[in-house]
């Protein structure tokens, strides 16, 4: 199994000019997107990246609860300020990203609508 990214190492590599340049790198947190909307809140940069290795509190549509254990995935949240409905990002965002690793890597993902990709 590969090392994990040292944070400065994950943003020295990043090629991007909005995402991830503001960053936290979380170990164990009850869920990263309630930590993205209070920064949000607390006036954070668009692109802001929440990752953590676990998530304990992870929930989705209509309250449902998953595991978000360390290890098994990518546990992310972005703060983002689009001009269009929300909701579409989180459809876009799954779609761009399932043909990103197919297209770039050959993987198959399969969603999980609305918004989880799944190998």
């Amino acid at each position: 199994m590969a090392e994990p990214l040292a944070e400065e190492e994950f943003i020295r590599n990043l090629r991007t000019e909005v995402f991830g340049r503001h960053s936290y790198f979380l170990g164990r947190i009850d869920s990263t997107n309630a930590f993205a909307k209070q920064m949000a809140v607390k006036g954070v940069p668009e692109g802001t990246l929440v990752l953590a290795e676990e998530q304990t509190g992870g929930r989705g549509r209509w309250g449902r609860t998953w595991e978000s254990p360390a290890g098994k995935g990518l546990w992310f949240s972005i703060v983002l300020c689009p001009s269009f409905p929300p909701s579409l990002l989180t459809l876009l965002g799954a779609v761009s990203l399932a043909a990103a690793l197919e297209n770039g890597f050959g993987l198959r993902p399969e969603l999980q609508w609305p918004n989880d990709v799944m190998i």
